[in-house]
């Protein structure tokens, strides 16, 4: 199911992949966020994993790195966007997709209702791909805490959403074990007050 083309396609594809990965799962809106914000670490995460994996071919990433270059070329003030995933984030910006918050480093969903709407009806499969950009977003995270590159941010998210993650990547044994791990329990409650916490577990047992 991989787009082909140009680095418009990949922009493209990384909103749809934003709105689906992060989504809420209520009536009360088509893409609600898991959060108000995401952290801006967190979307890279996705983007990047997307971009190391199948879901985006070789001449998708040759059109991003050429685009890249041209921005950088064409930059009156002489900037370069020195990574993929941050290249993708100011084109969503750009196009009034996506809002940043600079004081606490957060990506909100903007305009959802037209763009999302308008990407998702040339995506038939979109639990399939939903699916397939989970485990991007799983795969990218298990290599940041590998690595210790994870900062507060993204460990406060992944304490709080790691098991939804894992759950629509369909890795439902290892979310399961994740649940009653109690390295994951303590650091959910020492995160979180107790109430919050409690409803979160609760509510990943239910599904």
């Amino acid at each position: 199911c991989s787009l082909a083309g140009s680095s418009s396609d990949v922009i493209e594809l990384c909103l749809l992949a934003f709105a689906s990965v992060f989504r809420w799962e209520s009536n009360e809106s088509s893409f609600p966020l898991l959060e108000p914000y995401i952290p801006s670490r967190v979307a890279n995460m996705l983007w990047e994993s997307m971009m190391e994996s199948a879901e985006i071919t070789n001449g998708q990433i040759v059109s991003i790195e050429s685009a890249i270059s041209r921005s950088s070329r064409e930059s009156s003030s002489g900037r370069r966007v020195f990574t993929r995933s941050g290249f993708v984030r100011e084109k969503l910006i750009a196009l009034g997709a996506i809002e940043v918050y600079p004081e606490i480093r957060g990506l909100a969903l903007m305009s959802s209702d037209t763009i999302i709407s308008s990407i998702s009806s040339t995506h038939p499969f979109i639990e399939s791909l939903t699916s397939r950009w989970s485990t991007c977003l799983v795969q990218g995270y298990k290599k940041s805490e590998k690595l210790g590159l994870l900062d507060a941010a993204e460990q406060q998210y992944f304490s709080r959403w790691l098991p939804v993650h894992l759950i629509r990547a369909g890795m439902h044994e290892e979310a399961a074990a994740l649940l009653i791990q109690k390295n994951f329990i303590r650091r959910r409650f020492d995160q979180f007050p107790i109430e919050i916490a409690t409803r979160r577990h609760i509510a990943d047992f239910e599904k």
